[in-house]
């Protein structure tokens, strides 16, 4: 399935010929990989008590922005099997009421031999790691024992893509990792999963589309607005570790 096909309209969801998701996408709250700087993909993380807090302070503001009439009642909530994703789902789904529907598809990447290493410590035992991270990244990378790039991409891609077709007219929550969530939204604002670099994003970030069919309109991408009120020593010391790692989104899984 090629990123162009079919190809994308952008504008005012009023203009959409047939009814339109309300997609909003979550990413994970902080890990004990995060903080370590880890190559965490099919890793079972964990969430920090940081993190737990992030997942409750999302779920929360979900459900006010549904209960002012700000967003319409969600449908369904898609979740990676991952823990990390499974404890922000359940902290977004409980006041909704909802049960998380498990995807193995929405999973991030399996980083094969490099998992649990840090980016230095993956280069020093694969030298071709240098083609896997950063300025000298390829896409089509294939991590050894485990995926390339393209396959992965195309995984995450075609996952949200079916969840999309399946709730026409509906709101649905898809909770998954950085580098699931940047490749869908590479496609669906790009039109090529390799635009992944362009979507960076936070821990429990919102990200919000709607869409129709080739039509999509943006509303928000990497908000991170609802985690203000969380103490200020909390928000510096996640500030340190994301300008810390300094490393693709697929990486800070």
């Amino acid at each position: 399935m090629s990123d162009a096909t079919p190809p994308h309209r952008y504008g005012n969801p009023a203009a959409f010929t047939v009814a339109p998701t309300l997609l909003t996408l979550v990413r994970h709250g902080q890990t004990t990989g995060n903080i370590a700087r880890k190559l965490s993909g099919i890793t079972d993380d964990p969430l920090t008590p940081f993190g737990e807090r992030q997942a409750t302070a999302t779920g929360m503001a979900l459900a006010a922005l549904v209960q002012n009439g700000t967003l319409p009642p969600v449908d369904a909530l898609y979740v990676s099997p991952l823990i990390r994703a499974r404890r922000t789902a359940a902290a977004i789904a409980t006041p909704f009421g909802l049960t998380p529907i498990v995807r193995a598809d929405l999973s991030e990447v399996n980083f094969g031999d490099m998992e649990g290493l840090t980016e230095t410590e993956a280069i020093a035992r694969f030298p071709d790691a240098v083609h896997a991270f950063g300025d000298q990244g390829r896409d089509d990378y294939q991590f050894p024992g485990g995926e390339s790039r393209p396959g992965f991409q195309a995984r995450a891609r075609d996952a949200v893509i079916a969840i999309v077709a399946a709730h026409p007219g509906a709101h649905v929550i898809v909770v998954a990792h950085g580098g699931v969530l940047a490749a869908v939204l590479a496609h669906y604002l790009a039109g090529a999963t390799r635009r992944w670099r362009d979507y960076l994003l936070g821990n429990c970030s919102l990200s919000r589309l709607t869409i129709a069919g080739g039509d999509v309109a943006m509303h928000c991408v990497n908000d991170l607005a609802h985690l203000a009120d969380l103490t200020p020593e909390e928000r510096e010391a996640v500030a340190e570790i994301e300008e810390a790692e300094q490393i693709p989104a697929e990486v800070r899984a």
